[in-house]
Formats: C-alpha cells, sequence, structure tokens
C-alpha cells in the first residue's frame, strides 16, 4: 500500500480514537480481559441472539455451525438440544476432533438470554471454565460475534480464575458499529471516496424517506431500504420505482411503514436508503483476519462470490471468487485499507467486506462496497474449514450452500449420512466429498462440497440438495 494511502488511513483513525474513547484496546485490561488469541483452550459459541431480527428459532438453528471452528482441547457452548449424531459425524467423517460440548441449561418460562449470559447464570459450567483456565494459565473466548455479553462472560470468567481472557474479537463498541450499515457507508466515503459506494442515504424520519423516494425513484429503476444493523438479508427491502408512480408523499410513507412493520422494524432510525444497481457481474466478499498490529498487518485469507438470490439479495451459498485481474487487484488493495482502518482502531479477529461489481451496461467494472460483517458468516466458517482440511493444497474447487428452507424439512440427519454414502468426506481416506456445517432438522441445509473441479462440485451441490429434500 503506498505510504500516502497509509498515511491517511492513519490519520482517520487517529481521529476516530480521540472522539471514541470507548474504542481504547486497555479497556478491560484492569479486569483481566483483552482482545486476542493465543495458543491453549478456547470456548466457541455461534449466537444470533443479539442480531436485530433474529428469532429464538433461528438463533438456536444456528448454534451447532460453529463447531467446525472447534477441536481437541476446545469447549463448545450450546442451548438447544444436543444432536449426537451430528458431533459423532464431525468426529468420524471429517475429522475435526472433540471439544468439550457444554449444554446450557433454560428454566422453564425463562425469558429469551443469549448464549453468554446464560453461561454466566449456570454454576457447574462456569466452575467447569474457571478450573480449566486456572489449569491452562489462560483461556480464548471465540463468539460468534463480539458483543457486551461476550465481554461480561470474559470478565466473569477473569475475575473467578484470576487469569488472563482474551476475546477473539473487538471491542463490543466497535463490534456494533462495524456491523452498522451506515456507519461503514461513512467509512468507505472516508478511506476510498463515494464513488465506491452506491447511492447511500440516511434517513431519519418517513416523511423525509418518502420524499427522498419519490425523487429518486424519478432516475433510478430500484430502490432499497434496510435496517442498518440487521444481519443477510433480513432487514432489507427492494422496491421497484414505478410502485410509487402518481402516489402522494403521505401514500409513500403509509407503504414504507407497512413494508418496514411487516419485516420487524420497531421504529429505529435511521434507516438506510440505497439506489439498488444491476445488473451486477460478481458479489465479491473479502474475508480478513486482522490480528493485533504488533503481529503485522490485516491478512486477507480469500475472495468468495456470493450466491444471492431474490429480492432482498439472499446469501444461499459462495464460491473462491474468479475475477478479472484488474478488478481483483482493486477489490484487494481496497479491501487492506478499509482493513487497516479497522485495525489502527484496534479491531482483532475475523471480518469481511461485501462489495459488488457493476456489469458493463451498469458501470463497466466498479466496484461498489456494501456492507461489513464483523463477525464470523456463511463464508469465513466453511473458508477457516477449508484451511483445517489443508485443501488449498491440492488441485480442486470447493462450493458453500446456504440454503433456507421456507417451511419445507430436509430429511433426518441419520438418513442423509446413509443415503450419501462416497459422496462425503471421510479423512483420510476420502479427500473430497460433502462437508454439513450444521445438522438438518431446523430452518437450514447447509454444507461445503470439496472437488476436484469447479463444474463436478456444483452438479455434486445440486444433487446433494436434492437428496436432502426428497421426502419433505
Amino acid at each position: 500500500m503506498p505510504e500516502k494511502a497509509r498515511s491517511k488511513v492513519r490519520e482517520l483513525a487517529k481521529k476516530m480514537l480521540a472522539e471514541n474513547p470507548q474504542f481504547d484496546a486497555g479497556l478491560f485490561v484492569g479486569e483481566g480481559v483483552v482482545s486476542g488469541w493465543s495458543s491453549g483452550p478456547s470456548v466457541f459459541f455461534e449466537d444470533h441472539r443479539d442480531i436485530l431480527l433474529t428469532t429464538e428459532e433461528g438463533a438456536r438453528d444456528f448454534e451447532y455451525r460453529s463447531l467446525a471452528l472447534a477441536g481437541d482441547g476446545d469447549f463448545y457452548l450450546l442451548s438447544r438440544d444436543r444432536d449426537r449424531n451430528y458431533e459423532r459425524y464431525l468426529r468420524e467423517f471429517p475429522a475435526l476432533g472433540t471439544p468439550e460440548i457444554l449444554q446450557l441449561t433454560s428454566r422453564k418460562g425463562q425469558k429469551a438470554e443469549t448464549l453468554a449470559a446464560k453461561c454466566i447464570r449456570d454454576p457447574a459450567i462456569m466452575e467447569r471454565l474457571v478450573k480449566r483456565t486456572r489449569e491452562a494459565g489462560g483461556l480464548n473466548l471465540v463468539p460468534f460475534i463480539s458483543t457486551g455479553d461476550a465481554w461480561s462472560l470474559a470478565r466473569s470468567l477473569a475475575r473467578e480464575s484470576e487469569e488472563t481472557i482474551r476475546v477473539a474479537g473487538p471491542l463490543p463498541d466497535l463490534s456494533r458499529l462495524a456491523n452498522d450499515k451506515l456507519w461503514f457507508a461513512e467509512r468507505v466515503r472516508e478511506v476510498i471516496g463515494p464513488q465506491a459506494l452506491p447511492p447511500t442515504f440516511a434517513e431519519y424520519n418517513l416523511s423525509a424517506a418518502a420524499a427522498h423516494i419519490r425523487k429518486l425513484a424519478g432516475e433510478n429503476k430500484h430502490l432499497m431500504v434496510k435496517l442498518t444493523n440487521s444481519g443477510g438479508s433480513m432487514g432489507n427491502l427492494l422496491f421497484p420505482s414505478d410502485r410509487f408512480n402518481g402516489h402522494s408523499l403521505e401514500e409513500i410513507q403509509l407503504q414504507l411503514q407497512a413494508h418496514l412493520i411487516n419485516i420487524g422494524w420497531r421504529h429505529q432510525f435511521p434507516i438506510l436508503l440505497c439506489v439498488w444497481e444491476q445488473p451486477v457481474t460478481d458479489n465479491p466478499s473479502v474475508q480478513v483476519w486482522i490480528p493485533d498490529a504488533k503481529e503485522g498487518p490485516p491478512v486477507i485469507e480469500g475472495v468468495f462470490n456470493q450466491f444471492l438470490i431474490g429480492d432482498r439479495g439472499e446469501f444461499v451459498g459462495a464460491e473462491p471468487a474468479r475475477l478479472p485481474e484488474e478488478i481483483m487487484a482493486s477489490l484487494l488493495e481496497q479491501g487492506q485499507r478499509l482493513a487497516l482502518l479497522f485495525q489502527f482502531l484496534n479491531y482483532f479477529g475475523r471480518i469481511s467486506f461485501d462489495a459488488i461489481v457493476l456489469a458493463e451496461e451498469a458501470g463497466g467494472g466498479k466496484i461498489h462496497w456494501i456492507e461489513c460483517n464483523a463477525r464470523w458468516g456463511g463464508v469465513s466458517i466453511p473458508m477457516t474449514l477449508l484451511n483445517r482440511l489443508r485443501f488449498s493444497e491440492k488441485p480442486g474447487a470447493a462450493v458453500c450452500v446456504q440454503k433456507y428452507l421456507y417451511g419445507r424439512h430436509a430429511r433426518p440427519f441419520p438418513d442423509i449420512i446413509a443415503a450419501l454414502g462416497s459422496w462425503l468426506l471421510k479423512r483420510p481416506e476420502r479427500e473430497y466429498g460433502a462437508v454439513f456445517l450444521q445438522p438438518t432438522g431446523g430452518q437450514h441445509l447447509n454444507f461445503m462440497v470439496l472437488e476436484e473441479s469447479r463444474e463436478q462440485a456444483l452438479n455434486l451441490a445440486k444433487e446433494i440438495t436434492g437428496i436432502c429434500l426428497e421426502s419433505s
């Protein structure tokens, strides 16, 4: 990166740190908690409950997905019913080790709580973790998303064990802001420039939003309204501009309000209004690990093209991106600048930046940045699993599938394993095949296929999807 660009990012971060004392890396050092990771036992957990619009059912559905990150000597937190068939599958097929599953208890009639909050209230599990922390001289906490409750758990463990707890994620306030789509858009403007965004606006009330929608509708084919801190596409509303033809501002406002309430909006402002740009050639996601600055610069571990469907741009899978050389170079350079800003702000851990590449008729290869995922996710978890499986050391292609079932049900997991047989990766004898990232039985079908060619991987993914849904 040119020194001029690096200096610009450093000065911006310096200004932001002065304005945001809550980003101070030493905020909880006095309580024995820091951002970081080191060798030793780790506690993994995937909890979506702090993400806007997530239901309790949806949160439980994803609780097993990060188990693919854990291994021997680690712990894994669950509140849903255990699926021992799936746990045995991970041990026997991809051979990922035997982490200790800690089943969190729920009192009857108890209000829904995050996994971290449940853990703090569970004396037996806290005793187990404190004992192991003392034995190891410390502990890593690896949450799916770094939240206030996750840091509260870290502080409780540090206090009771009198050892240092390292959270593999940023401080909670930085995590919250980084996941906010408007906050990220402002960082893109500052670091790269306004040309690196679709036309994007913050709306602080519905009457102003309605007026802005009517103006933009006369100039663009599609508009999108987003809840700024929802996960994935859950908070997205796509509108064809001709829907507003001949409507008064009051009618547009009422339409917008009805649609927002329908997806679970609770009058949070601001909301994001942007132009929905089409057509696009690719939906790349830049996957980054940000270490402590003393350990080196941010590492771009991969660029994946996301498969998006429907009006909201729903994520249904991904594969390693195959972009023209010039576009890939620009994407990596801009992604590195964004990652460097986050590192200067004391961010630690997993992060990804999602973009679109405009087709010739829409802008000819321009890169527009869409959002930041300051957490693990549907690309970073399988990508990290690929690294654990050492897949990059042999020729091949990988395809990730994450299919929402919309009320359908996949076959029971043991039946699927029996039906797929030799199509399943099973180390060490079969280095190619399918790897399941979640048990079936919930709202999602989530697996990855590793094959010798992209065509083989895509075909096998299609076949497996059909088999999983055969009797649904």
